[in-house]
C-alpha cells in the first residue's frame, strides 16, 4: 500500500511539470546573459591558481567521450567512488598525528589515544635527518597489532625499514601483522626505496608524500605519477617486478580549502592511476585501487585567529571523505604554532566523530556523485595532470626534471600567483586578509619550511601590535561618512576589513584625533563635498593619513594622502601606511 502510495506520488509531481513548456538551453543561457545586463558567461568563471577556469556550473552535455568511456560505478575498474579502506569497514580510517621529536610527549599522545576509536597513528618528524631511537621508542608503545602506523621520514636510509623488521621481532611481532605505510617525504636525484617487498602483507613501503606540493592539485596528481614511474623502473634494476611495486603503493596528499577541486582530485586520481595500470598492465584489482592518506592543509592555516583553522579542517575533512579518501589525519588547529595540547587533539578527532557519526558519510558510497559539476570538475583535473604527466615524462622523467628546475619552477609560479592573490584580496583567508577580530594576538609558526599565505599580513599586524604594547595605545583610524547612504555604507564595510587586517583600532564618525582618517562617499560627492572635508581634517588632525575610499578618476586633485579601493595591492599599501609605526 506504501509503495503504491509512493508511486501515486511520483506520478503527481511528473504531471505538475508536464504543464509547462520544455526550457531549452538556449532560453537558459539567454535568461543567463539577461541577468548579467550584458557581461559574458566567462565572468562568473573560477579562474584557478592552477592556471585553468571553471564555468560556474555544468550540464550532462559539458562531457567529453572519453570522459562517458571512464564513467563507473562503485566497484568496476577504475576504482573512482567511495572510500572503504578494507574490506570488512565502510568509511575511512581514522588517524592521529604524532610528531615523534619529542619522545616523551609524543608517548603520552599515543597512550591517551590508543582508548579511542583512533585507528592509526601518523608518524612525523619536523628535522631533516631521521630521529631512529625516537621512532622506535614511540613504536614500542603503539600495539600494532590493534592500529595502522603511516611512517613519514625525510629521505631514508637504508636500513631504517630493516630496523623497524628487527623491533617487531624482538618485541615478538609478526611482520604479516603490521599495516600502515612508509613514505618518504621528500626526493633526489639517488633516492633509496624498499626493495625487498616480502616482509610484509599489508603494509605499503612504497609510499609517495605529495605534502610539500600543496600549493597546486595539479601538480601533486602528476607529480605523483612521475615519482612512481621512477619507482618502477628503479626497481626494475633490482628485478623487482611492477606487480610487486602497485601492491606496495600509498600515497598521501594534503587536503587544501578548495572544497569542491580537493573533491574531485581524489577521484580524479584514481582516474589517472587506472591509466598507469593499463601501462605497466596491472589486471589485479586490489593493486589497480592504490592506498591514499589524505592530511589537512598546513599553507592556508592563519597565524592570528587560530581558531578559524578549525573551520578550515572541517572543510577539507569533508572534501578528503567526500573525494574518497581511504585514510583521513585532521591535523589539530594549533599544529602550525604550538606542540599540540590534550584539547586540541581531541577537537581534531572530533571533527571525524561528527562527520562520521552525526553527519553519516560513511554511510553514502559516494556522496558527490551525479552531480554534474564536480563530475565535470574531475574531469578538467584529470586532463590537466594527465598533460602535465607527459610533459614530465618527455623531459626525461620526474627525476630529471627535479634536478633541471623545472619542477620547482612550476612550483614558484603557483606560489607567486597565490600571493598576488593574497595581497589583492581575490584569494580570501578569513581572520587574515578579510573579516579580521583586532583582539587575536600572532602566534608563532614552527613549520618553518612552509610559505603561509597570510604571512605578509601577519607581518604588518605584528608591527602595529608592537607599536601597541610600547605605546600602551593602538593605532586607530576613524572612518568619516557622508553623501549616498548606500555606496558610502558599502565602502566603509571595505576599509573596516582592510585596515582592521592590519590591526587598527577602527571606528567610524567619531570626534577623536585619529592616526589614519578615511573619507566614504559616492565619486561624485568626493568632488562636491570632500574637498572642505579634507581641508577641515587637515587642520583638525595635521598628523593624520586622510584617505578616500574607492578610485574616482583625478582622485589626486583632492589633496587626500591616498585612496583604498578594491584590487588594489593591500600588502603593499599597508606597509607603507604604517611605517611611521615601526
Amino acid at each position: 500500500m506504501q509503495i503504491k502510495r509512493r508511486f501515486y506520488i511520483i506520478l503527481n509531481i511528473m504531471s505538475l511539470f508536464s504543464e509547462f513548456e520544455p526550457i531549452t538551453s538556449e532560453q537558459w543561457f539567454a535568461q543567463i546573459e539577461k541577468d548579467l545586463k550584458g557581461k559574458p558567461l566567462s565572468s562568473l568563471n573560477w579562474k584557478w591558481a592552477e592556471g585553468m577556469e571553471t564555468p560556474p556550473f555544468a550540464t550532462k552535455n559539458d562531457f567529453t567521450s572519453d570522459f562517458e568511456r571512464n564513467k563507473n560505478v562503485s566497484d568496476n575498474f577504475p576504482i573512482r567512488r567511495g572510500n572503504i579502506f578494507n574490506i570488512t569497514d565502510s568509511g575511512w580510517q581514522m588517524v592521529q598525528e604524532v610528531c615523534i621529536d619529542n619522545t616523551t610527549t609524543a608517548i603520552e599522545i599515543v597512550s591517551s589515544v590508543q582508548n579511542t576509536d583512533v585507528q592509526a597513528f601518523r608518524l612525523f618528524t619536523r628535522q631533516t635527518d631521521i630521529p631512529i631511537l625516537e621512532l622506535y621508542d614511540v613504536l614500542r608503545v603503539i600495539d600494532l597489532r590493534r592500529y595502522a602506523v603511516h611512517i613519514h621520514l625525510p629521505l631514508m636510509e637504508e636500513d631504517t625499514l630493516y630496523g623497524i623488521i628487527n623491533l617487531l621481532m624482538e618485541n615478538g611481532y609478526d611482520t604479516k601483522v603490521l599495516t600502515g605505510a612508509l613514505y618518504v617525504t621528500s626526493m633526489s636525484e639517488h633516492f633509496w626505496v624498499e626493495k625487498d617487498t616480502t616482509y610484509f602483507s599489508a603494509f605499503q613501503t612504497l609510499g609517495v608524500d605529495l605534502a610539500q606540493y600543496e600549493n597546486n592539485i595539479i601538480h601533486q596528481l602528476a607529480f605523483a605519477l612521475g615519482i612512481s614511474v621512477e619507482m618502477v623502473e628503479y626497481l626494475k634494476g633490482e628485478k623487482i617486478s611492477p606487480e610487486q611495486c602497485f601492491a606496495s603503493f600509498a600515497y598521501h596528499f594534503p587536503v587544501g580549502g578548495d572544497f569542491f577541486p580537493e573533491i574531485a582530485k581524489f577521484r580524479a586520481f584514481r582516474m589517472l592511476f587506472s591509466k598507469f595500470c593499463e601501462a605497466y598492465h596491472i589486471s589485479d584489482e586490489i593493486e589497480q585501487s592504490p592506498f591514499i592518506l589524505a592530511s589537512t592543509g598546513i599553507n592556508n592555516k592563519s597565524e592570528y585567529d587560530a581558531y578559524t583553522n578549525l573551520l578550515r579542517t572541517t572543510t577539507e575533512a569533508m572534501s578528503a571523505i567526500m573525494g574518497g579518501a581511504n585514510a583521513l589525519n585532521v591535523r589539530p588547529f594549533d599544529a602550525t604554532f604550538n606542540d599540540s595540547t590534550a584539547f586540541s587533539q581531541r577537537i581534531s578527532r572530533n571533527i571525524q566523530h561528527l562527520l562520521k557519526y552525526e553527519s553519516y558519510l560513511d554511510k553514502v558510497s559516494d556522496a558527490a556523485g551525479g552531480s554534474f559539476y564536480i563530475e565535470k570538475l574531475t574531469e578538467q583535473i584529470a586532463q590537466a595532470a594527465w598533460k602535465l604527466f607527459q610533459e614530465i615524462e618527455a623531459k626525461g622523467g620526474f627525476l630529471a626534471c627535479l634536478n633541471d628546475g623545472f619542477i620547482q619552477t612550476l612550483q614558484d609560479a603557483t606560489q607567486r600567483k597565490i600571493l598576488v592573490d593574497m595581497r589583492k584580496r581575490k584569494k580570501v583567508l578569513v581572520g587574515i586578509n578579510q573579516y579580521p577580530d583586532g583582539k587575536e594576538i600572532r602566534q608563532k609558526i614552527k613549520y618553518t619550511n612552509h610559505v603561509f599565505y597570510g604571512h605578509e599580513y601577519a607581518e604588518i599586524r605584528q608591527k602595529i601590535d608592537n607599536f601597541a604594547q610600547v605605546k600602551g595605545k593602538r593605532v586607530t583610524a576613524n572612518i568619516c561618512t557622508f553623501g549616498d547612504l548606500t555606496l558610502r555604507n558599502a565602502r566603509a564595510l571595505f576599509v573596516r576589513n582592510l585596515l582592521g587586517c592590519a590591526g587598527f583600532e577602527v571606528v567610524e564618525n567619531a570626534d577623536i584625533v585619529a592616526d589614519v582618517i578615511v573619507l566614504c562617499s559616492s565619486d561624485a560627492e568626493y568632488f562636491e563635498e570632500g574637498k572642505s572635508q579634507i581641508t577641515y581634517l587637515r587642520e583638525k588632525c595635521p598628523n593624520a593619513s586622510i584617505l578616500i575610499a574607492g578610485k574616482p578618476e583625478n582622485v589626486e586633485t583632492l589633496m587626500a594622502d591616498g585612496n583604498l579601493y578594491a584590487g588594489m595591492d593591500v600588502v603593499y599599501f599597508l606597509q607603507n601606511l604604517t611605517a611611521k609605526w615601526s
